[in-house]
This record gives structure tokens, C-alpha cells and sequence, in this order.
């Protein structure tokens, strides 16, 4: 069939993928998010719906999220991240920042990393003392404590010079 040009977009339209022209009420068309106009058919070969924002696209803007839900690669870059710890895409009210800055998902952080007890950063497992202090915290109080021993050592032998020095007056 042969359609005119104020027939095309009324009862029939030209699929650009595959530039084949369709009778609306034979083939439905799918509207892309970037205004292109597919047939059903090519839809089904090459598109997908966003789940994030409801709009159509091609296969090669996908990204398959944690869940095997598809995101387009716009709205995953607004409102995803990948997990450092699993290379797994997930959304950021799943993001978990640790002390590096590396962004972990919840389900990550919470089997494979700790709150230290001191600064309470998260921290990977494996960087802490029995996971309960981060090695930081624990080099800072050894350091404070090592002072607090040497200070008391040196305080009896600055206490009989002082008292030395005065009977010596």
C-alpha cells in the first residue's frame, strides 16, 4: 500500500529503524524517548522501557540494574551508581559512602564492612582492629596512650630533679 503524505502520522507511519511504512490499526508504534517513531515489531527487537522514568529506548542505552530492572543511561546517571564492592548498577537510596570514598550498596556494607567504634566511618572488613575501630582511630589512641606511659614515667624523675634543685638553694 501507498499512503500520501497527510495520511502518514493519521493512519499510516514510517518505522526509522527499519524505514518500512505500517497501517496503524495493523501495526501499533511505539513513540521513542528521542521522538523517533518504531514499529512493535523493531520495538521488540531492539527497545526497551525505562523503569525509572517510563520512556522507550535502544537496547544500547540500557543499563540492567542489581534487581535485572532496565534503567536508560541518562536516568541511571542522575539517580544510580555502581557498587565498588560487587561492579553491580544500583540506585543511590542504596548508596553507602565509606571512608575512602568508595560508594558500596547497603547489602554490600552491611556483610563486608564496619562503623568504627571511634569515628564512626564505615570501613571495609579487614581494615580495623577486630572490626570494632578503624586502624587510624586505633594508631591514634596506641599514640596517645604510648604519650600518656611516657609522660608518667618522666614525670617522678622531673619531680626529684625539681626537688633537688631546691634543696640545693
Amino acid at each position: 500500500r501507498y499512503w500520501c503524505d497527510s495520511c502518514l502520522g493519521r493512519v499510516a507511519y514510517i518505522c526509522q529503524v527499519t524505514g518500512h511504512y505500517y497501517d496503524t490499526s495493523n501495526v501499533g508504534r511505539v513513540v521513542m524517548a528521542n521522538g523517533e517513531v518504531w514499529s512493535q515489531v523493531s520495538f521488540r527487537s531492539y527497545g526497551f522501557k525505562c523503569a525509572g522514568n517510563g520512556k522507550y529506548y535502544h537496547r544500547s542505552e540500557r543499563v540492567i540494574m542489581y534487581d535485572r530492572i532496565n534503567w536508560c543511561a541518562d536516568y541511571f546517571a542522575d539517580n544510580g551508581f555502581i557498587c565498588a564492592y560487587s561492579g553491580d548498577a544500583y540506585p543511590n537510596s542504596e548508596k553507602v559512602t565509606l571512608a575512602g570514598g568508595a560508594t558500596w550498596c547497603k547489602q554490600a556494607a552491611a556483610k563486608h564492612a564496619f562503623t568504627c567504634d571511634s569515628c564512626s566511618k564505615i570501613h571495609p572488613v579487614g581494615y580495623g582492629k577486630r572490626n570494632t575501630m578503624c586502624v587510624d582511630c586505633h594508631k591514634k589512641l596506641k599514640t596517645m596512650a604510648d604519650q600518656q606511659a611516657e609522660e608518667a614515667a618522666t614525670a617522678p624523675k622531673r619531680k626529684r630533679a625539681t626537688r633537688s634543685a631546691e634543696e640545693q638553694l
